[in-house]
């Protein structure tokens, strides 16, 4: 395969995944895991349900994630304490958060 062949397969399929270590815990939406005034809803907007994930501003949302041990989701959500090379990832419940614990983990972002 020539490089300008990897160039323009690369372009059809979109950007090439980036891999980064990152420090990624988990959280749920109770009041615990978020501040007792939250509300199920993410700071993009959205509903906190389903696989996402919240970063920091260096990650736009809407950004593709593929975290081994959760899988894919995508970033809607940030955090207070969320800086450089941390992620939180949504679990459904407060056990399988503190299950999650902190874990360093090499993820793939698109």
């Amino acid at each position: 395969m020539t490089a300008a062949f990897i160039l323009a397969a690369a372009s059809l399929c979109g950007p090439m995944p980036q891999t980064r270590l990152m420090r990624v815990s988990g959280y749920c939406s109770c009041k615990v895991c978020c501040s007792p005034a939250a509300r199920g809803i993410t700071a993009s907007g959205r509903p906190a349900i389903g696989r996402l994930a919240a970063a920091d501003k260096s990650i736009p949302f809407g950004t593709r994630l593929y975290v081994p041990g959760y899988g894919a989701c995508r970033v809607w959500d940030r955090g207070g304490a969320i800086r450089r090379n941390r992620l939180d990832l949504l679990l459904l419940t407060h056990k399988a958060a503190l299950q999650w614990g902190v874990r360093w983990v090499k993820m793939r972002m698109r």
